[in-house]
């Protein structure tokens, strides 16, 4: 399987390295002839939007495949048969946020999807309608950066998943200014205007 990019799909500074980099209206990465494996799997990545509307950041393939997209709000609608996706309310407003990386991953065992973020379980949900057979796979209609993109054939535990993370994760500053209102070291260390 070999991806391709169209419309222009930049690099930038990522998690790990460089990260793919999308403007949000023609760029997309494409997998394909990827036999998905669909009786459980667990697929992660890294994510930081430049920006949230109705429908964007769109991941997957749509139609009874896996396929996950955002509101304006951050909210995430997600899975596959759209009867049993997540919808907005059990992954709700706030999840995704622009300018901040995020580790997000979903997992299926065959009768139930998962919903992590940075390590951690936010949304569980029976889904017993198996997913149809695909092999196309995208990022599309995203306006930001997607690093460090994994799927597995199996599904990883709480555990391996957090592992993941921080495996992954970048780095903590030890002095970090975000100037809202004042002159405060978020990092953490203490180091004040």
């Amino acid at each position: 399987s070999i991806g391709t990019q169209t419309g222009g799909v930049l690099f930038d500074s990522g998690v790990q390295g460089q990260a793919a980099s999308f403007d949000g209206v023609d760029d997309k990465f494409e997998i394909t002839n990827f036999p998905w494996p669909i009786e459980s799997y667990t697929l992660s990545w890294w994510q930081n939007p430049k920006s949230l509307i109705d429908s964007n950041q769109r991941i997957g393939k749509d139609g009874d495949t896996f396929y996950l997209h955002t509101t304006a709000t951050g909210a995430i609608w997600g899975g596959f048969n759209a009867s049993e996706r997540f919808n907005y309310t059990e992954i709700p407003a706030g999840t995704m946020e622009v300018d901040i990386w995020s580790y997000f991953t979903f997992s299926y065992d065959g009768t139930t999807g998962k919903f992590y973020k940075d390590g951690n379980l936010i949304a569980s949900k029976a889904m017993p309608t198996k997913p149809l057979p695909f092999t196309d796979f995208s990022f599309h209609q995203t306006h930001g950066l997607i690093d460090e993109v994994r799927i597995y054939d199996t599904v990883l535990t709480p555990a391996q998943i957090l592992q993941e993370y921080d495996d992954t994760k970048p780095p903590e500053p030890i002095l970090s200014y975000d100037f809202e209102n004042n002159f405060q070291d978020s990092s953490g260390y203490d180091n004040h205007g």
